[in-house]
């Protein structure tokens, strides 16, 4: 009875040992979709998963450059945050005419009245800087002030690598973000609905103003919301994006898609042309939407590129060197799981034949409890 009883326990452990490993083999998965064929060319770029801030894949995306009019993103939400839609703005001489000659606009003139709401409409699909510097100095009393309140915003969100100098994002040496940061921006502004109705509108009518007895037409500019000939880039699931572009930044984009109540965000710096930053956004979609829930849900970082990159999602909140042991620890608890398994079988059937009799009865010389 000894014996059988030994055996029933040896042979429960060593099948318990196996289902254990099978069902951990999906979970200990360390290595996600292979991506050595996906080449970002953008000087940097990150996915992320807008409900948990968890970063799927990143280049560079911790290095500051300068974002172009993709600032605008924290200046919307900011005017939402502030006032309502329907609230006037009265346009400066300094508004108007701060802005360089052959800067993105929509002809406001001084003392002209628009509201918040067409100021978000004009900011977002025609990227008009002019009308981003009447919400600046609506909201901040100047245009100075406005960017500290910028500044403040961004630290509140946790974009901590970012330092805005205007609302509008046109060349200033000391006006830079980072793709993480941008992603937790346009992260944190997804949560107003509103400014997903502006981020997501293809084209919008101005109606005339106290200045202007004609109509404005809006286009908005991001090729994934509004495709154009030269620009054909539709992507399916795609509900918010902004376009930027100076000379010093390069071309930038942020879009957010969203397939199967799975949302994600990309963010495109420095990249070499527009049609360029389309692509490289288009490549980090495919990739995310290709990983199953279970790589999904794990804080995969794959990285373009050699260098390190530091991660710290919000939600998620680990370094480099956590994933790093992280992985390890799960290689390591693999290949000790595997171990364990091949001693228990090799025990088993030593254990077979080293039977010992003693009057008659055999006999086991180990005892599993």
């Amino acid at each position: 009875m000894e014996v059988v009883t030994n055996i029933k326990r040896k042979y429960f452990i060593l099948t318990s040992t196996f289902t254990i490993i099978f069902c951990l083999i999906p979970y200990l998965n360390v290595w996600a979709t292979p991506i050595e064929n996906l080449e970002i060319a953008s000087g940097a770029a990150i996915l992320m998963d807008a409900e948990s801030g968890t970063v799927l894949l990143a280049k560079n995306m911790n290095t500051q450059m300068e974002p172009a009019s993709i600032t605008k993103i924290l200046t919307a939400l900011l005017a939402l945050e502030h006032f309502t839609k329907q609230e006037k703005i009265l346009m400066s001489r300094e508004a108007v005419f701060s802005i360089p000659r052959g800067a993105s606009h929509i002809a406001l003139e001084v003392d002209e009245e628009i509201s918040i709401d067409q100021a978000l409409y004009a900011i977002m699909l025609e990227s008009a800087n002019d009308a981003a510097n009447g919400i600046a100095e609506h909201i901040g009393g100047s245009l100075d002030n406005f960017a500290v309140m910028m500044n403040q915003r961004a630290n509140q969100i946790g974009a901590n690598n970012t330092h805005f100098t205007n609302a509008h994002g046109l060349h200033d040496s000391n006006h830079i973000t980072t793709a993480y940061d941008m992603a937790l921006i346009e992260r944190e502004a997804l949560k107003n609905p509103d400014f997903l109705a502006y981020s997501s509108t293809a084209t919008y009518t101005m109606l005339p103003t106290n200045m202007q007895e004609e109509n404005r037409f809006f286009h908005n500019m991001h090729a994934m919301i509004r495709p154009r000939p030269g620009y054909n880039y539709p992507y399916q699931g795609t509900i918010s994006g902004k376009t930027g572009y100076t000379a010093e930044a390069g071309y930038t984009l942020v879009t957010a898609v969203k397939r199967n109540e799975r949302t994600l965000i990309a963010v495109i710096l420095k990249a070499s042309g527009g049609k360029e930053a389309y692509t490289d956004s288009i490549k980090l979609f495919d990739y995310g939407f290709a990983l199953d829930q279970g790589q999904f849900n794990q804080l995969t970082v794959l990285s373009t590129t050699n260098d390190k990159e530091q991660i710290n999602p919000p939600v998620a909140a680990a370094s480099t060197f956590m994933i790093s042991v992280f992985k390890i620890a799960k290689v390591s608890a693999y290949g000790l799981a595997g171990l364990l398994a091949i001693a228990f079988a090799i025990r088993w059937f030593n254990l077979g034949r080293r039977r010992l009799r003693r009057n008659d009865r055999i006999r086991i010389p180990y005892k599993f409890k």
